[in-house]
């Protein structure tokens, strides 16, 4: 007997940790009417790199949301960029946070004449043509960076979701600002070992949910048959994103799903699905 009440309160306190929070209707539905451009609709025959004002616009006039990055520079200016280093787009072996604003100006993406934006200039430039997922990139100033983001956006009129692989940040937009929509970003982390096995795969089951409380799980298209993330969806029903989508095969697997980020093809920017789901329901 009371290896069944221990048992059951392990399983209490599991499904306390793996619960997401509820999210608002209404945001599921703004966001889930469009599918976002992996950095902007970025092109190398057009030469239109990633992250770039050139891409956010491309993605507006196509139709698209755009999902995007962001970091502090060394003048704690909120950048537009997806590397921890200037290495692979800039070719320049120096990180995003050693450099100032100013000083980031003095390089050029992927040898056009696109330069690193700053992430009010993104902001600015979309203007809520079409809604935007903004991740939060991994730093010790975490919490700063959220504030600081947060004040930014408080201002912006357009749609828009926040999301981050670490579950410190996602919680602490949950505390700075409940009201915007949140995700913990989430992929097979002990396969891929990008992090030590204990913490890859407590993030990667869902357990850290109690301490990020996030409104949408946003899982690499690899990853959504992992356990953890199959639980979490039947048992809790969040709104699902997935990430990067790169052909259309993948994407008739996860085109039910709510927030789709892709890139390398042009998926139907009405998403018809949808208006096919309905129809079915009625």
């Amino acid at each position: 007997m009371e290896w069944l009440i221990a048992l059951g309160i392990i399983i209490i306190i599991w499904i306390l940790m793996i619960w997401p929070a509820d999210y608002i209707k209404e945001d599921k539905e703004k966001l889930r009417k469009y599918l976002y451009a992996h950095r902007g609709l970025h092109s190398k025959e057009k030469k239109i790199p990633e992250n770039s004002l050139a891409a956010f616009d491309a993605a507006c006039e196509a139709g698209y949301g755009s999902e995007l990055d962001i970091h502090f520079s060394k003048d704690k200016q909120i950048v537009v960029f997806h590397d921890d280093t200037l290495k692979r787009m800039c070719g320049a072996d120096v990180r995003v946070d050693d450099l100032t604003y100013e000083e980031m100006q003095e390089y050029t993406l992927d040898g056009t004449d696109q330069k690193i934006p700053l992430f009010t200039e993104v902001l600015d430039l979309v203007n809520g043509r079409t809604p935007l997922v903004v991740e939060l990139k991994n730093t010790k100033m975490y919490k700063e960076l959220v504030e600081e983001t947060n004040k930014i956006l408080n201002n912006y009129k357009g749609d828009f979701c926040i999301e981050s692989f670490n579950p410190m940040i996602v919680r602490k937009y949950a505390k700075t600002n409940p009201m915007v929509h949140r995700g913990l970003l989430v992929a097979n982390h002990v396969r891929s070992k990008s992090l030590n096995f204990f913490l890859g795969f407590a993030i990667q089951e869902m357990l850290f949910n109690f301490i990020a409380r996030p409104q949408f799980i946003a899982c690499h298209h690899g990853a959504l048959s992992m356990w953890g993330v199959k639980i979490v969806r039947f048992l809790f029903k969040p709104v699902m994103a997935t990430w990067t989508i790169v052909n259309e095969e993948q994407y008739e697997k996860v085109k039910d799903l709510d927030i789709i980020i892709f890139e390398q093809f042009l998926p139907d920017p009405t998403r018809p699905e949808l208006k096919e789901t309905k129809k079915k329901k009625k």
